[in-house]
């Protein structure tokens, strides 16, 4: 599982797919046997296969095999068909990612056509009800049966029932009937991010876009203006869930969606009418994709432009957990009376006085130590809400793909923690593992003060951190032994190392010049000792000073050169905090781990019990695990 609040969950996205174990074998397998799996599926991978085979040999131009997976994206969805990773990302940094997934246009135009045949040939209402099943069905299959265009399509059935049978139409029950058939059949869609996303943009669109269209000003061009107030209804209502997910958010969304959402709408009907007969009147479908060809070079420029325009896409955006609540909440309010609105501020003027209270009754120290594998993410909050964050794990590239635990990781973490604004951010050294991920969690929380030992600016971590430190316009300041960082509420925070003087010639000067920090608050106090490693342990115990701490981070992710008998012996903690991951290095080390347990700590690992969170009173402690098990 994630090791982190607000992580993203490979289990639990497999298990959503009733996926319940995942295997891996070193030699190739071996075939048993072809031909099994449901037979409509294969049936319609089939044919959606055809299809793209027939848009791809149609398609005129340059560039056509990417305007044709282009096209085959937007009509039967990103999921269904693959779309270029760049292509993709510029859609999304566009805030028009969505009409990459099939959902209530595609199936809204097929109804269409169904709704007027029917009324020219005044086809009786069951033979239109069968026939826009037997359309939108297959269409659902081949665009992969997402809950995004399975609620669409049991949306558009519903209404299409209705309207040829002369009944009424309510888009709402409609909404909330699809909702609980998708439920029953599967459960565990509700933690589905399409199905999350899919039903907030309709409850906007029918709760906030509706009522706004139609009070629009008359002096405003009537068809922009209803798609605008479309637009803001389904953006406000899906932007606290897009800021939950993937801590960003697109306010070009607002404008891109006007020219976009009616020309893919156009793009739709010529690639549905290309992929279907591309296979037997190749000319017709070459005139329909050169037209296809046309738009959607005007399409990729626009978007590509709405994509690289200065805030028009916002990541990271970091908001609480109070503050996302209070802004799905006031979506609503605008409609309501004013009584409303004054009952609902009494109520959020006692659940502040009653907070305040419980915070002042319960105010204590907490250390949560993040999992970001193999590096450091701390977070201290101290009594009275000051919060430092010692470190921010890796940022590097792999495949082609940037992994940045200051995105992934850290400011989920740190939202889903209640954290408004960072009081401090330390880098304990230079190093990739503690410093990477740093410059997103600057741009996310633009903190109060930046401190750092002295470092050379020569090495690339160190010189983006500080140029982002320059760009957010946050203070760089510079931590050696003997300063004191006050957490508020009588904790501190010493700083025990490194000296004024750098030590040189040990086996890593890197490590052995890393900041360690002692974390006191009354009785119970914390050692975070970075990556220390044997001989600065020994030059750091020669200080004066006492080194005794409740709960040690054990230095250098547990390797062997680190964490010698000496140095425990004058620790003498409690517990253990080993922050590992997977790794070539043999981390956590058996000889390590032997000589902590010789100490009577309790220990643990976040490759095994994920974030680790130590609260006190400054008497006890009391520990949580996020847990990876």
């Amino acid at each position: 599982t994630a090791g982190n609040p607000g992580e993203f969950s490979f289990r639990r996205a497999l298990r959503s797919e009733a996926i319940g174990a995942v295997c891996w074998r070193a030699p190739p397998p071996v075939v048993l046997g072809h031909g099994g799996g449901w037979r409509l599926v294969r049936w319609s991978d089939r044919l959606r296969v055809a299809f793209a085979d027939a848009i791809g040999r149609t398609m005129p131009g340059p560039a056509a095999p990417r305007f044709a997976g282009l096209l085959m994206g937007l009509v039967f969805g990103v999921r269904a068909v693959g779309v270029e990773p760049a292509m993709a990302d510029a859609f999304r940094r566009a805030g028009v990612m969505h009409v990459l997934v099939a959902s209530g246009t595609q199936v809204s135009l097929l109804l269409a056509c169904v709704y007027f045949l029917s009324l020219r040939l005044r086809l009786p209402p069951l033979v239109a009800v069968v026939l826009s099943v037997a359309l939108v069905v297959p269409y659902t299959l081949i665009a992969g049966g997402q809950p995004s265009i399975v609620r669409a399509a049991l949306m558009g059935m519903f209404v299409m029932g209705a309207l040829v049978s002369g009944q009424d139409s309510d888009v709402p029950t409609a909404l909330a009937a699809s909702a609980g058939l998708i439920l029953l059949c599967s459960p565990l869609q509700l933690q589905s991010l399409s199905f999350q996303l899919s039903y907030a943009a309709c409850i906007g669109l029918f709760a906030l876009g509706l009522p706004l269209a139609e009070r629009a000003p008359r002096w405003v061009p009537r068809r922009p203006a209803q798609l605008f107030c479309l637009t803001l209804g389904a953006q406000l209502f899906v932007a606290p869930l897009v800021v939950w997910h993937f801590r960003a958010l697109a306010p070009i969304g607002l404008v891109s969606n006007l020219p976009v959402i009616p020309v893919s709408g156009v793009l739709v009907v010529t690639g549905l009418a290309a992929s279907l007969t591309g296979s037997w009147l190749a000319p017709v479908a070459c005139l329909l994709n050169w037209v296809s060809h046309t738009i959607l070079g005007w399409m990729l420029s626009f978007v590509g432009w709405c994509a690289s325009l200065r805030g028009g896409y916002v990541q990271p955006f970091a908001m609480t957990p109070a503050e996302l609540a209070g802004a799905a909440l006031l979506r609503g309010l605008p409609r309501q009376r004013r009584q409303h609105w004054i009952l609902g501020g009494l109520a959020f003027l006692t659940v502040c006085l009653g907070y305040g209270v419980w915070r002042e009754a319960t105010a204590g120290l907490t250390v949560a130590v993040l999992d970001v594998d193999e590096g450091d993410s701390i977070l201290v909050t101290g009594p009275t809400g000051r919060r430092l964050l010692v470190d921010g794990g890796r940022r590097y590239e792999r495949e082609g793909q940037t992994v940045d635990d200051g995105l992934d990781r850290v400011v989920p973490a740190l939202m889903l923690s209640g954290v408004r604004r960072l009081d401090a951010v330390i880098g304990t050294h230079q190093h990739e593992d503690h410093i990477g991920g740093l410059r997103t969690v600057l741009q996310a929380y633009q903190p109060r003060q930046l401190l750092l030992p002295d470092l050379p600016r020569d090495v690339p971590a160190v010189a983006e951190l500080l140029e982002e430190a320059g760009k957010q316009k946050v203070p760089v300041g510079r931590l050696a032994r003997g300063q004191t960082l006050d957490l508020g509420g009588g904790a501190r925070a010493y700083v025990l190392w490194p000296p004024l003087t750098p030590v040189r010639g040990t086996g890593s000067d890197e490590n052995n010049n890393a900041v360690v920090l002692k974390v006191v608050f009354r009785r119970v106090s914390f050692l975070l000792a970075s990556d220390l490693e044997e001989e600065g342990e020994r030059l750091l115990t020669q200080m004066p000073g006492d080194l005794s701490a409740t709960v040690l981070k054990v230095p250098h992710q547990g390797s062997a050169d680190a964490s010698s008998a000496e140095f425990l012996a004058a620790v003498r903690p409690a517990y253990a905090v080993v922050t590992v991951g997977p790794n070539n290095f043999g981390h956590p080390s058996p000889a390590t781990l032997a000589r902590l347990r010789v100490t009577g700590a309790r220990i643990h690992r976040t490759d095994h019990d994920g974030m680790v969170v130590y609260r006190t009173d400054g008497h006890t402690v009391s520990v949580h695990t996020f847990g990876r098990r």
